[in-house]
């Protein structure tokens, strides 16, 4: 069973997919949710936001409402996210031409990054090294390559 099938990994998806559909509004867009209902979803990116039927963007959704605030994340600096997802997004970005966004929502807002350009071009270059992190929503450890995201980029959504 993959982590995105247990639980906590299901209460995450939804948190995510309503956070989806919040930004879609924002957004004056209509969005489309990958690998809904699949329990091996690896999808290489969470949603794709299209307006009038003509594709717009692709994002990778994160929920982090349980533990993170906007105050918490401007003192850590930066924001932590696997650097695979960012490079699969920025390839599904590459080949729809699309750009890719990271959404992700916190305790008390939502903030957003425009990460790669519809040629998958970074928008700012992360700061990517081979750290030990939380390995999944459901605990564990894992040492694999991330990327730091600078906050400069970094856009705010007050609910």
């Amino acid at each position: 069973m993959t982590d995105c099938a247990t639980p906590k990994g299901q209460v995450a998806i939804g948190h995510e997919r309503r956070l989806a559909h919040q930004m879609a509004a924002r957004w004056n867009a209509d969005v489309i949710l990958t690998g809904a209902g699949v329990e091996t979803d690896t999808a290489v990116v969470d949603a794709l936001f299209s307006r009038g039927g003509v594709l717009m963007a692709v994002a990778e959704m994160k929920w982090r409402g349980e533990s993170l605030t906007l105050e918490t994340l401007r003192r850590f600096g930066t924001y932590l996210i696997t650097h695979r997802k960012l490079q699969r997004g920025r390839v599904a970005a590459r080949l729809l031409h699309v750009p890719l966004f990271l959404i992700v929502g916190l305790a008390d807002c939502t903030v957003w990054w425009k990460v790669a350009d519809a040629d998958g071009a970074w928008c700012e270059d992360p700061d990517v090294q081979r750290t030990r992190t939380q390995a999944t929503v459901n605990g564990g450890t894992a040492l694999r390559w991330n990327a730091y995201l600078s906050l400069s980029q970094m856009h705010v959504e007050v609910e």
